[in-house]
């Protein structure tokens, strides 16, 4: 755990001048002047393990000393040690798992003839050593891979900052097909479609996300909007599923627009998830594609199948205008530039080659030998469309970052401010920071995943089960990876025989995490913050001392030693968080930097003075 330095340094903001000792004080000159005086001398106390210190001080009025409200939990005045001349005590309380921290006591003549003296205290960090820190083992000699920050340069401008908010979608529906291409590759939809959520069901889930997330800001991508559902018509985006539309309202659309609104209210940017690749033969659009010849062909100029229909050529598409017409239309119709974000599915590079026993054979690049555009042209024109809908305001998010543009450059650009999938070990997880890329799917859960609300809630579950699942896995998931998003990355450890995947991640300041057979670790200074599904880590998105607390299996007892940094008194508000809304804990009892809870199987508690009730 973290530890303080063994002085703490007092500023006197006015007057200044006040000293403190702890033994003998040296006698002081009283001057006496004629005006009522306070003043004070600058003084530095040993202060980490705590103590009475006095501090010398000149005054000839009666005064009284008010320590500030979020000081008096560490500060507090005993006694005046002389009438005329001579010191103050005072007692500060043991803290040595305190970051950083200010506080105040203010000196004030009874009679308000004298300028009142504040004073203030600050109090500074000590780190502890790297071998205090290192509390997990791998019991083997492990395999080392070291963070390396690769030279890095914006080429867009982030409307978000996604390592500090929760990513997600949420599935609508889907467009029935019949595998015409090889038996199980899509070429149209078959007419019908299985619906999951309607766009009222979906704010129903947007408000019980918030519930459970609350403060937190949100993106939720709507998969399934469109036609028939997801993978319906494209390449065009152009009319809204009217399966999922609202009774009353004139179409989709508009139900659409209507759910973006709605969804701010509960700290959530409602936006889309789009496909500019795939080509289906019933798309309202087939024939004028065709005509403008910008779909992907092979040498023979025959059309290339994907694992998805045809392909679109994207650097054709760009040059005949036809990539800047959907999305110009498609933020015509919807407010896209106002939710400022938008993510594009299967962005890939390379065409999906498929087999005929349903697995993808090869990757196909360039992407149309027959219109000699090479590879590197078939990145560039993906580039244009990014910078073009950055320059709307609008931020492009896609499926993984196999899809990024500005891997391979120096200096490193940045196209895609956040991945779905974020899974590329050298040249994104350990080489950029959380700030630079990231991503709600991390193939390597050490460095912090999230809670996958598109599986969650298309799972055919009572909607109560889909709310505790998702609140499972925010609490053990996602409160985690908004925490360790803070933290610089430094190296990761693994156990070079074990092919379950037990690993190691060091990061800054003291923060460790430990993964071993699907259970998640988590310790800051040797503190520990999360084992055995179980959590106590601060809910960094609300502020610097607010808590979590979840237990997977319960416990009728479990003593938590508070993060550095945070404080948690007797008066400290806390409320048991779900679905439905948050109401008032009480079931806890604090000891200096010591928390014990009970909490029941699934049970999950905020401590926090920004929740108002």
């Amino acid at each position: 755990m973290r530890r303080i330095y063994s002085f703490l340094i007092v500023t006197i903001l006015s007057f200044a001048m006040l000293t403190a000792c702890k033994d003998n004080p040296e006698p002081i000159d009283d001057p006496q002047p004629e005006a009522p005086v306070l003043n004070t001398r600058d003084f530095n106390i040993i202060a980490w393990e705590g103590g009475i210190y006095n501090f010398a001080i000149e005054y000839n009025t009666d005064f009284e000393i008010e320590i500030d409200a979020d000081s008096q939990p560490w500060i507090e005045f005993i006694q005046t040690k002389a009438t005329t001349s001579g010191r103050l005590e005072f007692k500060f309380a043991a803290n040595d798992c305190y970051n950083s921290r200010i506080g105040k006591a203010t000196l004030k003549d009874k009679k308000g003839k004298a300028e009142p003296v504040e004073i203030t205290f600050i109090q500074e960090e000590k780190k502890i050593s790297e071998a205090e820190a290192d509390i997990y083992d791998l019991g083997v000699t492990p395999g080392i891979l070291d963070f390396k920050q690769e030279p890095f340069v914006w080429k867009v401008t982030p409307r978000y900052d996604y390592s500090k908010l929760y990513m997600s979608k949420l599935f609508l529906g889907m467009a029935n097909y019949d595998g015409e291409y090889l038996g199980w590759c899509k070429m149209r939809d078959n007419g019908t479609q299985s619906v999951n959520l309607t766009f009222e069901q979906a704010l129903e889930v947007i408000k019980g996300l918030d519930a459970i997330t609350p403060g937190l800001k949100k993106i939720i991508y709507l998969v399934g909007w469109q036609y028939l559902g997801h993978d319906s018509k494209y390449p065009a985006f152009f009319a809204g599923n009217e399966a999922l539309k609202r009774t009353g309202d004139k179409d989709a659309l508009e139900s659409l627009r209507w759910l973006m609104k709605e969804a701010r209210s509960y700290n959530t940017i409602v936006s889309l998830h789009i496909n500019m690749f795939d080509c289906y033969v019933d798309s309202p659009i087939y024939e004028k594609y065709l005509a403008a010849d910008v779909l992907c062909k092979d040498r023979s100029g025959n059309l290339i199948h994907g694992d998805w229909g045809y392909k679109v050529c994207y650097p054709a598409e760009w040059d005949a205008g036809l990539s800047q017409w959907r999305l110009d239309t498609l933020c015509q119709l919807l407010p896209i530039a106002e939710q400022g974000t938008l993510h594009i599915d299967a962005f890939h590079s390379k065409i999906p080659i498929p087999g005929p026993d349903g697995n993808i054979i090869g990757r196909g690049s360039p992407l149309s030998p027959y219109h000699g555009y090479s590879a590197q042209d078939d990145i560039d024109a993906k580039k244009k469309i990014v910078a073009y809908m950055d320059a709307k305001g609008i931020d492009i998010t896609c499926e993984g970052t196999g899809n990024d543009v500005g891997t391979g450059v120096t200096p490193r650009e940045g196209w895609f401010p956040a991945y779905w999938g974020y899974s590329d070990l050298l040249t994104h997880l350990l080489a950029l920071n959380a700030q630079q890329a990231t991503g709600p799917n991390c193939s390597l859960e050490i460095l912090g995943t999230n809670a996958n609300a598109e599986t969650i809630f298309n799972n055919g579950l009572p909607r109560e089960q889909q709310f505790e699942w998702f609140k499972k896995d925010f609490c053990k998931k996602s409160v985690i990876y908004l925490y360790l998003n803070n933290f610089g990355r430094k190296q990761m450890q693994y156990d070079p025989g074990d092919s379950n995947g037990r690993n190691i991640a060091i990061f800054e300041k003291g923060v460790r995490t430990f993964y071993d057979r699907g259970n998640m670790h988590l310790a800051k200074d040797g503190n520990v913050l999360a084992e055995n599904g179980d959590i106590f880590v601060p809910a960094v998105w609300l502020d610097d001392q607010s808590l979590v607390a979840f237990s997977e299996n319960g416990y009728s007892t479990h003593t938590w030693t508070i993060p550095a940094g945070c404080t948690i008194t007797p008066d400290t508000p806390a409320y048991t968080i779900d679905y439905t809304g948050k109401t008032p804990f009480t079931d806890f009892t604090v000891n200096g930097r010591q928390v014990t809870l009970s909490l029941a199987p699934g049970q999950m508690v905020i401590f926090s003075k920004a929740i108002v009730q």
